[in-house]
């Protein structure tokens, strides 16, 4: 396999999370570790003199390791419980002298910085000559863990109202934090499918709808897995080796929207099955910002191509890289051998039991797509169908909200067992905005399995 070189963009925010997983049974997943790095730049306005990532979900004890000294202008972190004793915070910060009222370190605020026209990495590791890094007000800082955090938020410090302490500067600095999730394979020795979401960011204040963003998927598989040393060519800009897909071929969503609103949380999924012979899946997404019309009542973005509103995309924001390792995952354990048990006396012998009926279907694919119109196509193929009575489809405005099944009547199964069929059904919403399906299979004896969700987004209703 041909790993193929990777630049670190230093940017107003560049993550790589990488991770890997063990399982304990066919169907459990179990993360092993995570590790987040990322350029970061000071658009603040001002000087900053530190900065800080909170980790919901976790403890301290869960990091296990820290980018800093000697690599870094602010040295090693601080790693604390936040204020709710509800996660960790990482504290990256300088030293102040109340002699001469003075900080022993800052970010200085440089828009014109030469390492974010380079696109290096900003340590001193990341450039030629280190004086280059610290006069450009941009930083580099990373974290590894044992355990995944439910929400990463990433602030600047800046002095506060009192000389000697530190404060968040206003705003956060926030992006959209993938999450997986794995489908084990239906049959032994199949692929898995592997599926990554990103939500967008929540509304604020009386906003029905939340800021929205662009973002530009990329993707790549890998044969041979992911090894422990990768989570190093995360941090560093190796030349060698990389894992995160960036080049124009390998590139799976050319642009879509991410938008919140209070019916909808905005989350989308991309994947599918893996490769024949591929261990390892790596995306990396590109997040811009969205500069165009807002709806002024309920701030709902006007647009949803770039190709129909070229000037609503806006500077780079930063972007997430993601991998998981399949390796081992979903292999089949051997079969212990038996001890031999001598009798004195013939052992009775039960009759072999029927062979277990496969399940009803085997599902090919499942897609939303919205019409012109305003409605929504759904459209779904079978590989075979055994003993199958037909489908449902059910309807929610949140994935995890409560689900409506849509069609008056049963959907007739046309598929047997040696063939599928190809269905489609049309729905008719009553509002433009997100939402998520589910199909349901119904075989004769009426035990039923769910398929997805899976989400399509409706722009226009005439």
């Amino acid at each position: 396999m041909i790993r193929k070189k990777f630049t670190i963009f230093c940017a107003l925010l560049s993550i790589a999370v990488f991770l890997i997983f063990i399982a304990k049974n066919a169907m459990a997943v179990t993360t092993y570790g995570t590790l987040g790095n990322f350029d970061v730049i000071n658009d603040t306005g001002g000087d900053c003199h530190g900065f800080e990532i909170e980790l919901e979900g976790i403890s301290p004890s869960d990091v296990v390791y820290t980018f800093g000294a000697p690599y870094q202008r602010y040295g090693d972190p601080v790693v604390v419980y936040n204020s709710t004793n509800t996660g960790a915070i990482v504290r990256y910060t300088a030293l102040y002298d109340s002699s001469n009222s003075t900080w022993s370190a800052a970010t200085p605020y440089t828009p014109s910085c030469n390492l974010v026209a380079s696109g290096h990495s900003c340590w001193t590791g990341g450039v030629s000559n280190p004086n280059d890094y610290y006069s450009c007000g941009c930083d580099h800082f990373g974290v590894s863990l044992i355990k995944s955090p439910t929400k990463t938020t990433y602030r600047w410090l800046i002095e506060g109202s009192t000389p000697g302490t530190l404060t968040p500067f206003g705003s956060d600095v926030a992006l959209p934090a993938p999450s997986w999730n794995v489908i084990p394979p239906a049959v032994p020795a199949a692929q898995p499918q592997v599926f990554v979401a990103i939500v967008a960011p929540e509304p604020e204040g009386s906003d029905e709808f939340g800021e929205a963003l662009w973002v530009k998927i990329f993707k790549t598989e890998l044969e041979d897995g992911l090894r422990e040393d990768d989570l190093v060519h995360l941090v560093i800009d190796d030349a060698d080796i990389d894992i995160v897909p960036d080049e124009p071929g390998e590139v799976e969503i050319e642009w879509t929207l991410l938008q919140q609103s209070t019916e909808d949380e905005g989350e989308q999924e991309f994947g599918g099955e893996v490769g024949e012979g591929n261990e390892a899946v790596s995306r990396r997404f590109e997040f811009y910002r969205y500069i165009g019309e807002y709806d002024p009542e309920t701030h709902e973005a006007l647009c949803d191509n770039p190709d129909d509103c070229p000037e609503a995309v806006g500077d780079f924001v930063g972007d997430q890289n993601v991998a998981i390792d399949l390796a081992g995952l979903f292999e089949i354990p051997a079969e212990p051998t038996p001890s031999p048990t001598l009798v004195s006396s013939p052992t009775p012998v039960s009759s072999p039991k029927p062979t277990e009926p496969p399940n009803a279907i085997a599902l090919s694919s499942f897609e939303a797509k919205a019409d012109d119109d305003g409605s929504v196509i759904i459209t779904w193929e079978t590989a075979t169908e055994v003993d199958n009575a037909g489908f449902n489809l059910y309807r929610a405005k949140r994935r995890e909200g409560s689900y409506a099944r849509i069609n008056e009547k049963l959907i007739e199964a046309k598929g047997d067992a040696t063939s599928g069929a190809a269905y489609s059904y049309r729905d008719v919403v009553d509002h433009a905005g997100g939402y998520f399906y589910k199909l349901e299979d119904i075989d004769t004896n009426g035990e039923s399995t769910m398929h997805g969700p899976i989400k399509v987004r409706v722009n226009v209703l005439e």
